[in-house]
């Protein structure tokens, strides 16, 4: 083990909270109801509540395949006529 530090040691509960830029979109976090910080991209404080996953975007239907693409029985096999 390594000697200690000295540092002081706060333990604390928190609830962490995701935000978003209102300016660029950049997308951070912090454990307070609003950040006290600025945007580390464009220097703004304009903070907006943000969901925790970002929503990727759903292509339509009629590209959309349950099952993906389909693919033979064996997936790295090629059929050639006039094997052994």
């Amino acid at each position: 083990a390594s000697a200690p530090l000295n540092h002081a040691i706060t333990v604390g509960k928190g609830t962490k909270r995701f935000f978003e830029c209102g300016a660029c979109k950049q997308r951070d976090h912090a454990v307070t109801s609003m950040p006290t910080f600025a945007c580390a991209r464009c220097s703004a404080k304009q903070w907006k509540r943000a969901p925790m996953m970002v929503n990727k975007e759903v292509h339509p239907a009629e590209e959309f395949k349950v099952r993906g693409e389909e693919q033979g029985r064996f997936h790295d096999f090629s059929y050639t006529p006039g094997w052994n």
